[in-house]
């Protein structure tokens, strides 16, 4: 392969794992800010009762952590 084509697929490796990076970051971003996981049991069940969001961003994040 000549330089060009090395250097074509490396930018597309940098792409996709700074995507991936951010991703992770956004999706961490969003389950500190919503504190999905912490406090008692009493305390999740609540917060799911009032918001189904708590329900589903932890599916949405779990494949990243």
């Amino acid at each position: 392969m000549n330089m060009k084509a090395v250097l074509q697929k490396g930018k597309w490796v940098l792409i996709a794992n700074g995507l991936a990076i951010l991703s992770s970051l956004l999706f961490s971003y969003i389950k500190a800010s919503l504190s999905i996981g912490t406090g008692n049991v009493a305390n999740v069940n609540q917060k799911i009762e009032i918001n189904l969001l708590y329900v589903l961003i932890p599916v949405l994040v779990a494949p990243y952590h």
